[in-house]
């Protein structure tokens, strides 16, 4: 059986069985002592000290010798007498002196380390560790009548099914303790405990039970909840639905309990033991535990969990940050462009930071130099390639917030890398088509570039810059009105989505409970709302107001713009082109004030509306001059409507607990392939219609047809 090192004991051990470590009547140590691995079937793993009737004999000499032996150490004793001899009733003493004692692997059914019968006291360091105590009489490190801790003692991983770690039937003194993966209650005494140091308990509930009780300081984990009763002192888990996790509670001179108390579980939370697991959407912040943000983007808050046993951590994706993960890193990344909820990361390095510039340029100039062609090209007829163009600015207002919904969702981003980059890429046209709207690029990170401000206002300074830098380039060229034309068409809808974006709302708590309603960003905060519906109202009033002007009277301009206003459209129909104009518009005030990641339903109720009545008038009114334009109009508005309609299935799914991936996947492909595709296949047939007028100019590239009733 194993057994424990040599022990350097005193000369007045009085007996020693290999029952365990130790069977004696009492043990006094001034050296190391080290037990590791030591077992007993009833009583003391390591040390067991029993009670013990020894006889001296009927002189009194000997028995005036063994009391001068054990005086120094030995103070409490019983002596009988006799008619023959004086009987000596051992104490049961265990004196360990100021040396370093060590209790390991030490097993047991009552007392896993030490059981004795009279008093324990200890003047060096004590550890404890793996002691088991398997009965419910408990005493995992410590069965004793009474015990004295004169310095620190550590207990680690101690294991009993019920009782104390360290039991006592009389008095419990300790100067500091340390509780590790130790098991309340962690102290029990029958009479009274005294501690003039400090406790410290880890990995689990605190408990220290006695009728009495003086504790200077006792310090527990995070995620429990101080408390104090008649007979106990400690810290106990949160009930279920609750729960703690500010720091861990202390007691201090016995009843003032420092620290935070149990907070009832947020919504979007699910609290286990000591576990906060946050839902995907939702959010919550240190210094507002008791209620969670629902996030406006819900791909900015992947959800996750908050352990008491460690340090908090950012429940925002990378580059987000702030309450409901609105806000987006200040130093590495900004505002996507199309969705003022979605966070790009922005460049470090100069050739990067180049690269971004010139994407941004090349953006906006490539659409505007294809309109700017058409227009000044066109004679008495307008030319296929203007009209293409304008239905792709039309079709692509549509499939911006479509591809917008796929790129912030689950399956989306579930998908293989390598799926990501195809699908990616397949937007690129549409991007171009949009005038400097891609969905990956951020003006604000433009704006970091050169050291500005990363503001939405920023941005929309940008963009009108460059608007009218490239109408000037174009004036100067041409002439005023074919700029003012060119300009309008191609930027007017992009700057109406610019300033649409400072009249989100959003709220990241429900109205029921208390939920404010936010419009606007931080950064933008200090700028008047009422001046953004203004500049809505007057792009909206300018734009349409002036190309009436343009229709009504000059129409006898030679100026390419004029021309091009109103050569595509029967003389019935020749304010047409302003339709057009205040279509992808308001498609694209929609986009902004109602973001597909916040609003996705009813932006694609909104969008549907506007589309059907747009499919409608086009039938009903027919307003080219030649039957195929017409019939191409129509067929974009009715893949348009499709494209919206499978959208608006697929966000819905999205939220189905019994939704397929694999039909989740198969919508998503078939949705972007909509999106996409007709804006590949218009980019290229206006590359050959602007080929083939340029090769045989001023004959028309598409034969011309009669317009038909229908």
């Amino acid at each position: 059986m194993p057994h424990a090192r040599p022990l350097p004991c005193s000369p007045l051990e009085l007996a020693l069985f290999l029952t365990g470590g130790i069977n004696s009547i009492f043990l006094i140590s001034r050296g190391n002592i080290t037990f590791q691995n030591v077992q007993a079937g009833r009583n003391g793993g390591c040390i067991y000290l029993h009670k013990y009737k020894a006889g001296f004999g009927v002189k009194k000499g000997n028995y005036k010798m063994t009391m001068a032996r054990l005086a120094k150490d030995v103070t409490n004793f019983t002596l009988a007498r006799t008619r023959t001899q004086y009987t000596l009733y051992s104490s049961n003493y265990i004196a360990l002196e100021t040396a370093s004692h060590a209790f390991r692997g030490c097993k047991s059914a009552v007392g896993g380390g030490i059981f004795i019968e009279g008093q324990l006291l200890v003047r060096g360091h004590v550890e404890f560790l793996n002691v088991i105590a398997t009965s419910v009489r408990g005493g995992a490190a410590v069965n004793a009548r009474r015990v004295d801790f004169e310095s620190p003692v550590a207990i680690a991983n101690a294991s009993v099914p019920d009782g104390g770690v360290i039991v006592t039937s009389n008095a419990m003194n300790a100067q500091q303790l340390a509780f590790i993966n130790s098991p309340a209650p962690q102290i029990q005494s029958a009479t009274r405990i005294q501690i003039n140091g400090s406790i410290v308990v880890k990995g689990t509930p605190a408990s220290m039970l006695a009728p009495t009780r003086t504790i200077t300081m006792l310090s527990c984990d995070n995620g429990l909840e101080g408390y104090v009763d008649a007979i106990e002192t400690g810290c106990h888990s949160c009930r279920p639905g609750f729960f703690q996790l500010q720091g861990g509670p202390s007691i201090q001179n016995t009843s003032e309990i420092l620290g935070h108390s149990c907070i009832q579980a947020p919504e979007g939370t699910e609290q286990e033991d000591q576990i906060i697991r946050i839902r995907p959407g939702f959010m919550i912040l240190p210094e507002t535990l008791s209620r969670s943000f629902r996030c406006p983007n819900l791909m900015a808050c992947p959800g996750g969990h908050i352990m008491a046993t460690e340090h908090w951590k950012d429940l925002c994706e990378t580059g987000y940050e702030g309450p409901g993960c609105v806000n987006c890193h200040k130093g590495t990344h900004g505002r996507v462009s199309n969705n003022p909820f979605a966070c790009a990361s922005c460049a470090r390095g100069p050739v990067r930071k180049v690269l971004e510039w010139s994407w941004f340029v090349l953006q906006n100039s490539v659409i505007f130099a294809v309109s700017a062609s058409g227009v000044l090209m066109v004679g008495e007829e307008s030319y296929k390639s203007t009209i293409l163009t304008n239905q792709l600015m039309s079709y692509v207002t549509v499939s911006l917030p479509v591809l917008t919904a796929v790129s912030y969702s689950r399956t989306f981003e579930n998908s293989a890398a390598l799926i990501q980059d195809i699908l990616e890429t397949l937007q690129i046209p549409v991007a171009i088509a949009d005038s400097g709207g891609g969905e990956g690029l951020s003006v604000q990170c433009l704006l970091g570039y050169v050291g500005l401000r990363k503001t939405l206002y920023g941005t929309d300074f940008v963009f009108c810059t460059m608007a009218l830098l490239l109408m000037a380039a174009l004036g100067l060229l041409v002439d005023f009105w074919s700029a003012v034309v060119v300009g309008f068409n191609c930027f007017l809808p992009r700057i109406c989505f610019c300033l649409g974006r400072h009249l989100v709302c959003y709220r990241m708590l429900p109205q029921a409970q208390g939920g404010d309603l936010v419009c606007g960003f931080d950064e933008d905060a200090t700028i008047p709302k009422p001046m953004t519906y203004v500049l809505i109202a007057v792009c909206f009033v300018v734009g349409s107001g002036m190309w009436a002007v343009l229709i009504r009277y000059r129409r006898e301009s030679s100026s390419p713009g004029v021309k091009y206003l109103t050569n595509a459209y029967t003389e019935e129909c020749r304010m047409w082109e302003i339709t057009v104009l205040l279509r992808k518009m308001t498609l694209m005030v929609v986009n902004a004030i109602l973001p597909v990641s916040l609003h996705a339903a009813l932006q694609m109720e909104c969008i549907t509306v506007i589309l059907l009545i747009s499919l409608v008038m086009n039938h009903k009114y027919s307003p080219y001059v030649l039957k195929a334009w017409n019939n191409s109009e129509s067929v974009l508005l009715i893949l348009a409507l499709a494209t919206v309609t499978l959208t608006s299935c697929y966000k819905a799914n999205e939220l189905d607990w019994a939704q397929s991936a694999t039909a989740q996947q198969s919508l998503m492909v078939m949705i972007i392939l909509l999106a996409t595709g007709p804006a590949v296949f218009m980019g290229i047939r206006i590359t050959i219609a602007l080929y083939r007028e340029i090769m045989e100019d001023p004959v028309l590239a598409a034969p011309k047809e009669l317009k038909g009733d229908g």
